[in-house]
């Protein structure tokens, strides 16, 4: 079927062109024939003339020429009616189509009027099966022999409402199904979600319990091995609220005032051992307070000198300084570590005695003396709980060795840092 113009600009294009193709084309005397010794310019002037007044529209076309053995293909054109000129199909003008290999049944279908105005599409559909149905009738023979009849399985007809009927069955069936699916999947939703609250809870509950032991554990702590003065100063203020409210009770209690001043008298007598008991904690407290800062001041003097350079990297470097506060450190550590075995011992206080005797003092001296008392009592085999007040003394000696400058130059960065 045929398809006209949409438009009246298509129409009035239409009737002003006459479709040609090459086999149709007549040359008439006012064609002019082209020149065989006529050479082609490389760019030509094109004039395209208005029909509505105004000048013509006039543009250059550069040609691109290709090898002599070529052939120009003549796909067909069309003729101006007004003017009498004709045009070549613009499929003879690309660069594409004179490059390639052309052939003339690639563009049979581009000369008629049909391809050039309407998109028509053929589709062909051919079963994998072909078959047919003959009736018996007359004039015609149609062989038997080899049919076999069918005959439904039960002899009762299958009424369309009973298909109905059981379609809405199996509708059913399937409704059931999935609302239950439906219903099991929600109920083991919620399950799932009130177990996992439930373990959200637990595990809150759990570290509330937790911070709560660690809470009551610290405030036992404070009380039984207070460390600042924080926890001192409330230990105190415990006693007296305690003293206060203990005095209050033997007023209440007291029936003469001898039972009353005895009854103080005992509240003294604890009163003054609490006070014994703080005291000694804070005698421990600034021994291990001094014992701890004392430590950190000698891990510092032992560590590298460390300098950043313009480029951004680090240098670690062990001066000799360093170097003599890292070995005093080791002796320190191994002279106040646990007693395993007496040749560990007999060795550490070996080491000891060669570092100090290479300086002639009176501390010197006196460290000397109290490394080979040690040692001689250790191999007369006397207990290590025997030799504690020695063993004290000697490392408080040892301590006031590393804090002098004289023997540790290190100190001298440390002064403003008194532990003792």
């Amino acid at each position: 079927m045929e398809e006209g113009p949409e438009t009246n600009e298509e129409r009035d294009l239409i009737d002003q062109t006459d479709f040609y193709d090459e086999d149709s084309l007549e040359l008439d005397d006012s064609m002019v024939v082209g020149d065989p010794n006529y050479i082609m310019p490389p760019v030509i002037s094109v004039s395209i003339p208005s029909y509505d007044g105004e000048a013509p529209y006039s543009f250059d076309v550069i040609v691109e020429k290709v090898s002599g053995d070529y052939s120009k293909p003549y796909l067909g054109g069309f003729r101006h009616k007004l003017t009498s000129q004709t045009f070549h199909h613009s499929a003879t003008q690309t660069v594409e189509m004179m490059g390639s290999q052309w052939s003339e049944d690639m563009y049979d279908h581009v000369r008629t009027r049909e391809t050039q105005t309407v998109v028509e599409k053929t589709r062909c559909v051919q079963t994998g099966r072909e078959c047919g149905t003959q009736m018996d009738r007359r004039g015609i023979f149609l062989d038997t022999t080899k049919d076999k009849p069918l005959v439904t399985r039960s002899s009762d007809y299958f009424t369309s409402d009973q298909l109905w009927q059981l379609r809405r069955e199996k509708v059913l069936v399937i409704q059931t199904e999935w609302r239950g699916y439906l219903g099991r999947r929600r109920a083991w939703t919620m399950r799932e979600t009130l177990a996992m609250r439930q373990q959200e809870e637990d595990i809150e509950q759990m570290e509330r319990q937790e911070k709560q032991r660690e809470s009551e554990e610290a405030e036992v702590k404070k009380r039984v091995d207070p460390r600042s003065r924080e926890e001192f100063s409330q230990l105190y203020n415990e006693l007296h609220t305690w003293r206060k409210s203990e005095i209050e009770k033997i007023n209440e209690t007291a029936d003469t005032e001898e039972d009353r001043i005895e009854m103080m008298q005992e509240l003294l007598e604890r009163q003054t051992r609490v006070l014994q008991m703080i005291d000694q904690m804070k005698v421990q407290a600034l021994r291990d307070s001094a014992h701890k800062r004392r430590e950190t001041m000698l891990k510092l003097m032992a560590e590298p000198k460390v300098w950043e350079s313009s480029d951004g990297k680090v240098t670690t470097v062990h001066t000799p300084f360093t170097t003599r506060a890292n070995e005093l450190l080791t002796l320190y550590t191994a002279l106040t570590a646990p007693i395993t075995t007496t040749e560990e011992r007999l060795d550490v206080l070996l080491h000891i005695k060669h570092t100090v005797t290479e300086f002639k003092s009176l501390l010197t001296t006196n460290i000397t003396d109290l490394v080979n008392r040690e040692a001689d009592l250790l191999n007369r085999g006397r207990s290590f709980k025997s030799m504690e007040s020695l063993r004290t003394r000697l490392r408080n000696s040892f301590i006031q060795f590393m804090e002098t400058p004289e023997y540790n130059p290190q100190v001298n960065e440390f002064l403003g840092l008194n532990n003792r």
